[in-house]
Order: C-alpha cells, then structure tokens, then sequence
C-alpha cells in the first residue's frame, strides 16, 4: 500500500495547486467582476479637473467643460465630458461644478 499512497498523495497536492492557480488567472482577467479598470464618477471628477483647479478663474462658461474629456462613461457606455460627469454628480452650475474641482 505504500507505493499507492504515494501518488494518490500527489495527485491531490497537484490538483490542488491547479485550482489554486486557475483561480489566480481568473481574478486577474476579470472573470470575477474585480478589475482597477473601472473608475467611480467621482474617482473620474478628481482625475478631471486639475486644468480647472489650476486655472480657476479661466473657466466662466459650460462649453469649457465640455471641452475636457473624463474616464466616466454613462449608462450606453457613452464617454461623458466634464460638464456631463459634473451634471451627473448634481453640480449643474459652472460654479458649482468649479467647486467640486477645488475652486473656491
């Protein structure tokens, strides 16, 4: 019984190990829904908005917003600009969307 143990032993620890590693893969590509490629609105407003926070007083107007393109995508998978991504978040104004980029 000692040379069947041996092997059944293995198998096991290699089976194991393959399952282990199949579930490595499987995170790193994706399949479980964790992936860093998928940014919040808000992660996407932060990521947007050092052109207006360091030109505060340049920006008076919608159309220089809509200007700046952001990573957030609305719910078609459309590419939103910062004037779209700042309506989203409920700053409607420019002012209001100013301050959500740091101006004061």
């Amino acid at each position: 019984m000692k040379g069947v143990e041996l092997p059944i032993n293995v198998l096991v620890i290699v089976s194991l190990a393959v399952i282990v590693l199949l579930g490595i893969v499987a995170l790193f590509t994706g399949v479980f829904g964790v992936t860093g490629g998928g940014l919040t609105n808000e992660a996407a407003l932060r990521n947007s908005c050092s052109p207006v926070a360091f030109n505060c007083e340049g920006y008076t107007a919608d159309s220089h917003f809509k200007a700046i393109t952001t990573s957030a995508k609305d719910d078609a998978g459309t590419q939103l600009n910062l004037w779209e991504l700042c309506g989203a978040l409920g700053h409607n104004t420019v002012d209001a969307c100013k301050r959500a980029c740091g101006c004061q």
